[in-house]
């Protein structure tokens, strides 16, 4: 009887988590007046729990429920009762997605923070082409007046300090914008960065204890940009391409020359990137005319750093993150990081254009 009624509460609760994603993206002038605010506020108060540790909480977590799951498994083995094991993971399971969906989820099938400041539209060639130039020559004036250790990479020996910089870009853009609170938040670095670095994981934001983390093992001049990326997630731009645009807002804002520089950077990767596909050549030309031999230098670097992780366990570990993307609204999966260079090519041609 007791494995039954897991199996229809499960049910009930997959059934509730679809109806308030369905009710998000149908009716979002009705939930995102409630939602929101809501959601901001819980997250802000387990934030300020998680905070106090050093560590990622969550990642101490999985650990124990992993042991907790393995455990379990072997005492229902015994008892010959493998089904109620198979029951409790589902009942679970389903109980992590409408916690995931009440707290922070539904956000996702939201109107997102991009779309209340600038007017988001896929770019012509020559709009990409022009933002491409803009960001190639920002990071190219900015290159050699960042922080540089003696290899030439990012300044960055204390990740706490690094972390806690992004506040200030934060703060100016709190200033600007509405849509944006100036909240104060924690970014991790996560433990171990290898391991993650296999995945292919740069950062990550965990709903459960509000943790947004980052990978210490990330592309130096990439850091600053991945720290903001999960701090927006954090403060609500619940898709890649939301988070990754108010990360480049961010970085801009900020006076800190290691983020203007890493936003600048990361901006026109993900135009440069977009153009490719669209024109090979036209990339080329954008690439020799904008860039200087530093960046040059410190794109190509970004690739030296990723090539030793490649491999079976990044291929399956951003198959996992497709589908989950897809389930939650992002139709491109893991290309919806990319997304981001229609808003940033937009947001070029409205304030800096014209």
């Amino acid at each position: 009887m007791k494995t039954i009624s897991r199996v229809i509460s499960s049910a009930v609760m997959l059934l509730i988590s679809a109806l308030l994603c369905a009710a998000a993206w149908k009716l979002p002038q009705l939930i995102a007046p409630w939602y929101t605010g809501l959601s901001a506020n819980v997250l802000s108060v387990i934030g300020a729990v998680t905070a106090v540790f050093p560590f990622p909480l969550w990642e101490a977590i999985a650990v124990l429920l992993i042991v907790w799951a393995v455990a379990s498994l072997i005492h229902d083995l015994k008892k010959k009762k493998p089904l109620r094991w198979v029951t409790g993971v589902l009942w679970g399971a389903s109980f992590a997605v409408l916690l995931f969906v009440v707290l922070w989820g539904a956000g996702h099938f939201l109107p997102t923070k991009t779309e209340q400041i600038v007017s988001v539209r896929a770019p012509s060639e020559d709009r990409l082409a022009n933002a491409a130039a803009y960001y190639g020559n920002r990071a190219s004036a900015l290159a050699n007046l960042v922080p540089r250790d003696e290899e030439g990479m990012l300044s960055a020996d204390d990740l706490t300090e690094l972390s806690r910089a992004s506040d200030g870009g934060f703060a100016a853009l709190a200033a600007q914008y509405d849509c944006i609170e100036d909240t104060e938040v924690t970014v991790k670095p996560l433990l171990p960065g290898d391991l993650f670095s296999y995945a292919g994981t740069t950062g990550i934001f965990v709903a459960y204890t509000a943790e947004p983390c980052f990978n210490p093992n990330t592309y130096g001049f990439a850091m600053p940009f991945t720290i903001c990326h999960e701090r927006a997630h954090r403060l609500g731009a619940n898709t890649e391409a939301d988070a990754n645009f108010i990360a480049y807002l961010a970085c801009a804002s900020s006076s800190d020359l290691r983020y203007r520089y890493s936003g600048e950077f990361s901006a026109f990767m993900y135009c440069y990137n977009a153009l490719y596909k669209l024109s090979p050549e036209r990339a080329a030309e954008v690439w020799n005319a904008s860039l200087s031999a530093q960046v040059q230098q410190d794109l190509l670097g970004a690739t030296e750093h990723y090539a030793p992780y490649e491999g079976g366990v990044k291929d399956t570990a951003q198959q996992v993150n497709d589908l989950y993307l897809k389930a939650f609204a992002q139709s491109e999966g893991v290309g919806a990081y990319e997304k981001v260079s229609d808003a940033l090519a937009a947001w070029y041609a409205e304030q800096i254009a014209g």
